[in-house]
């Protein structure tokens, strides 16, 4: 069996990340991949990478996870939680936040399974849908709030 671990995303990643998510665009990848502004974990099963994290940092011990997604020919292997270890492991972060679609109940159920708790409901936040979003909270809420996290809730509607 192939070794598995976790690692932060690289400019070689990008290629394998667009095989199991082609809805990604490209040049957005290669942007995560600089470490400017997001950053993103990348799931592996020997050298082939089978998960991708995206999350950014808006503000100092607080992170937002803006995108998680598992190949699926890899789903149910404990992944999506590896990806997430770094997160819930680390002192240095005192909360971490994600916006889940009212519709989607398996992202919801994944992120409870992980200690997420929902605490707020952002209406009417995913453009492309006009659907409301679950903000699900791992740890405390952010200084003042979730106040302009909609802006991080649809990472896939960049063109």
């Amino acid at each position: 069996m192939a070794k598995r671990r976790t690692c932060m995303m690289r400019r070689k990643h990008v290629d394998a990340v667009l095989k199991f998510a082609p809805d990604f665009h490209r040049r957005d990848l290669l942007y995560i991949a600089s470490g400017t502004k997001l950053h993103a974990f990348i799931a592996l099963i020997g050298r082939r990478a089978v998960g991708i994290c995206v999350f950014h940092l808006p503000q100092a011990g607080h992170a937002h996870i803006m995108d998680i997604r598992v190949d699926e020919s890899v789903r149910r292997e404990g992944l999506g939680s590896a990806m997430l270890s770094p997160f819930v492991v680390t002192q240095h972060l005192k909360s971490v936040t994600v916006c889940i679609p009212e519709s989607n109940l398996v992202a919801q159920l994944f992120f409870k399974a992980n200690g997420f708790i929902a605490r707020a409901i952002r209406k009417a936040v995913y453009r492309k849908s006009d659907e409301d979003g679950y903000v699900m909270v791992y740890g405390e809420m952010p200084p003042g709030g979730l106040v302009n996290w909609e802006d991080y809730c649809d990472l896939t509607e960049s063109a």
